[in-house]
Formats: structure tokens, sequence, C-alpha cells
């Protein structure tokens, strides 16, 4: 009996690196919520602020280097970057 062999990795085709972004994202929610309601408004700021900083900083260097903003922005890298600085932040940062 013959049993089938498959070479690494094992992951199945649909993990790509957009899909594993958005699943960080919604991972980051309770612990937001958690912040939020201990420490209030200052959170949400900071959360808005730094991932429209980050994806308009990334956007920006695309455009100098003359690259395509939509394939870069669209997996969603730098969004996560923003929203995971925000949480390391404290909300009250100045």
């Amino acid at each position: 009996m013959e049993f089938p062999t498959q070479s690494s990795p094992y992951l199945p085709a649909a993990n790509d690196v957009g899909r594993l972004m958005r699943q960080v994202s919604l991972a980051l929610i309770p612990g937001a919520l958690c912040l939020f309601w201990f420490f209030g408004w200052g959170v949400v700021f900071n959360l808005a602020l730094s991932a429209t900083t980050a994806v308009l900083a990334e956007a920006l260097m695309l455009i100098a280097r003359r690259r395509a903003v939509r394939p870069a922005l669209s997996d969603g890298s730098a969004l996560l970057t923003g929203l995971l600085l925000a949480l390391a932040l404290p909300p009250l940062v100045p």
C-alpha cells in the first residue's frame, strides 16, 4: 500500500499575508477594548492617529519609490504596525 507524500510547507494555500494580518488585527480587539475600559478615549485617539499615520507614511514611501500603492497597502501590514504601536504607547501620550 502506498501513501501519498507531500513536501513542506504543509500549510494550506489560503494562508497569505493579508489574511494573517487581518487575524492578528482581530485578535487585538479584546485588548483594545480592555484598554478603552480602563483608560478611556485616549486609547481610541492613539489607535486612530497611529494607524492613519502608519498607512499614510507607507503610501508616501511607496509613491516616492514609484511602486504600486494599492497592492502593498492591501495586505494590512502597515495598519497592523500602527495598531501595535498605538497599543504599546501610554493612553495619554502627548
